[in-house]
């Protein structure tokens, strides 16, 4: 009888779970984290919309459909991984990766702080075709706080996928190719990191979320920060 197969090896950061007032420590980690970070990637997840369906209107599994979809996706999961100055041990930057609910969380807590991190000078973001992200996010907090949500500026602010064309050496005069890779096989590349895709599309609007689904979402942001 052949051996069972190794389980895989744990991944190389801790994932802080952010749900509202039962983590109000990894809350204000992740606030002091947003207005201390000089590098910043970003990631988001919506539940999937398929053909022919309308988008649901609550948040939860059980919920009914709208009888107009919204315009957009409502944005349920927001992840953020962040470098800091010097913070880790031995003096090195410290990197914390969070996994924000933003079905559980006071998104009036967040509007301000993200507004902040997107205009901040000094602080590098990064994303992964990140524009659709945004439009999303930004929809999803004017929904429900009212008004303009304040998201219209992201600088300085450098997509990962120019990052990887730069450094093959693509033509900067010359367009990106239409047919873009994917983050997984970016991360395969250039970091020989496997990242898997098997829950892409799982309905990220259900909760409670699956540890994997929680470990997946993390990775995104974990690994557009080591690019």
């Amino acid at each position: 009888m052949d051996p069972a197969p190794a389980p895989p090896p744990p991944p190389p950061f801790v994932v802080h779970l952010v749900t509202g007032g039962g983590s109000l420590p990894e809350l204000a980690l992740l606030l002091r984290s947003l207005a201390a970070a000089r590098v910043v990637a970003l990631d988001a997840e919506w539940k999937p919309r398929r053909r022919g369906s309308p988008a649901a209107a609550g948040t939860g599994c059980g919920a009914s459909p709208a009888t107009t979809p919204p315009q957009f996706p409502t944005v349920t999961l927001l992840q953020v991984a962040c470098r800091g100055g010097g913070g880790g041990e031995g003096g090195r930057e410290s990197c914390e990766v969070f996994v924000v609910d933003l079905l559980a969380v006071t998104l009036a807590d967040l509007r301000a702080p993200l507004r902040e991190l997107f205009e901040r000078p000094d602080a590098l973001k990064l994303g992964f075709r990140f524009k659709q992200d945004l439009v999303y996010l930004s929809a999803t907090f004017a929904a429900a706080l009212g008004g303009d949500a304040g998201f219209d500026r992201v600088e300085p602010f450098l997509d990962v996928t120019n990052i990887y064309y730069y450094l093959k050496g693509h033509d900067r005069q010359k367009k990106l190719p239409k047919e873009t890779k994917s983050l997984a096989a970016i991360c395969e590349e250039l970091l020989h990191v496997s990242l898997s895709k098997e829950l892409q599309c799982s309905d990220w609007s259900c909760r409670p979320l699956s540890e994997g689904q929680i470990q997946y979402a993390a990775s995104d942001a974990y690994y557009l920060l080591t690019c």
